[in-house]
């Protein structure tokens, strides 16, 4: 099992994105094989390069070789280029999530998942 993975990417000398994820094994049958990405940043100015598209593949083809079934993550609601990027690489539109993290906020989120 794969576990709190970090990869750090690189263009001409600085750093363009990083991930880190967690991939977790769930003991409730019909999703015990579930990959989650916890977090993937890319830096701005790397936008529309195609380096998103190249650091996901990545997480897809590890968690694939992994054994995994599926790989999720969270995205904000309000974050439309995330989502974009999410669906152009085969992501699919899971669950919609509210969370009460207090103090009057709330994470409220899409779990995304990709079929592996």
């Amino acid at each position: 099992m794969l576990k709190n993975k970090c990869v750090v990417l690189g263009v001409t000398g600085s750093i363009a994105a990083y991930k880190i994820a967690s991939y977790e094994i769930n003991d409730i049958p019909l999703i015990r094989r579930v990959a989650k990405l916890h977090k993937l940043y890319l830096d701005y100015n790397y936008h529309g390069k195609g380096i998103g598209s190249m650091a996901l593949r990545h997480v897809i083809g590890e968690t694939r070789a992994a054994g995994y079934k599926f790989l999720r993550l969270n995205v904000n609601k309000q974050n439309k280029d995330a989502i974009r990027a999410y669906e152009r690489n085969g992501f699919k539109l899971y669950e919609k999530v509210k969370v009460d993290i207090g103090g009057g906020f709330y994470m409220d989120d899409y779990i995304y998942q990709h079929a592996l």
